[in-house]
């Protein structure tokens, strides 16, 4: 009865704190954050992932890393990211087959791609897919009026006109979509390789969510190799970490050849000379 009372005693005992991985929750939320486009919250998370490491005597490796480049990228697209979203607000009430009611969706999207926020990104781009969409059908209906309006009034002179207008609109916004159908695809690759962490354990509801669902610690890839291949220095932190008994870091994506850098340059290019041509 003794023993089964000390088994009892010690199952209820509080287990012993773990700062480790303790400050690799705080830097996985971290970056949660930064690709929900919330970059307060992920500078936040990342601090306090920082602070642990330092009580620990850790080297700080991708944490500082990553906190640079949040502190940084932040700091660079504040203003930018304001203006965009007051347009934004603006464009609401316009009339959508306007450009200025579909151009701010568009550009906010490509921003959220600059900074490596992946699923606000993917989100702002879908937003943008939808009112482009909407002009589209817009434009379509104009067009089909104008053209019963030629084919029943012959002798209206600007009826061709009109109609020549709408479809060369019709024949923009349809390459429009495609363009963004393809940052769409581009997007979701990168969300694949640098936000989820290892899906081979995981329960199904929970694949490619970003979220474990266990209790080994993983760790998301460092935010600077969204921008670079120069990775000699995470892998050295991530080596030093495995050192560290508990650590399970089987999730920490190495470069890939297609991937590596992040983004590709040049994103929204073509979608947004089509745009300038509306």
């Amino acid at each position: 009865s003794q023993r089964t009372l000390r088994e009892m005693q010690a199952a209820l005992k509080a287990p012993e704190p773990r700062p480790l991985r303790r400050c690799l929750a705080h830097y996985n939320l971290g970056i949660r954050y930064w690709d929900l486009g919330k970059a307060k919250e992920a500078i936040r998370e990342v601090e306090f992932a920082r602070d642990r490491l330092r009580a620990a005597k850790r080297p700080l490796g991708c944490v500082d890393h990553t906190l640079a480049v949040m502190q940084q990228v932040h700091a660079a697209f504040l203003a930018e990211e304001r203006r965009l979203l007051g347009l934004e607000k603006a464009a609401a009430t316009m009339r959508i087959d306007r450009p200025r009611a579909v151009l701010p969706s568009y550009d906010l999207g490509v921003l959220y791609f600059d900074k490596r926020m992946l699923v606000r990104a993917e989100a702002q781009l879908k937003l943008a897919r939808d009112r482009v969409r909407a002009a589209g059908a817009s434009h379509l209906v104009r067009f089909e009026r104008r053209k019963l309006q030629e084919d029943t009034g012959p002798g209206l002179g600007t009826a061709g006109l009109c109609v020549d207008s709408e479809e060369g609109k019709i024949r923009r916004m349809t390459g429009l979509l495609e363009d963004i159908e393809d940052d769409l695809a581009f997007v979701a690759g990168l969300r694949q390789h640098w936000c989820a962490e290892e899906e081979a354990r995981k329960a199904a509801e929970a694949q490619e969510t970003g979220v474990r669902d266990g209790a080994r610690p993983h760790l998301l890839p460092c935010l600077r190799r969204r921008y670079s291949q120069d990775c000699s220095d995470c892998e050295m932190w991530v080596s030093e970490l495995c050192k560290s008994a508990g650590v399970d870091l089987h999730s920490y994506a190495a470069a890939s050849p297609a991937r590596a850098g992040g983004c590709r340059q040049g994103a929204g290019g073509a979608a947004k000379s089509r745009l300038a041509a509306w």
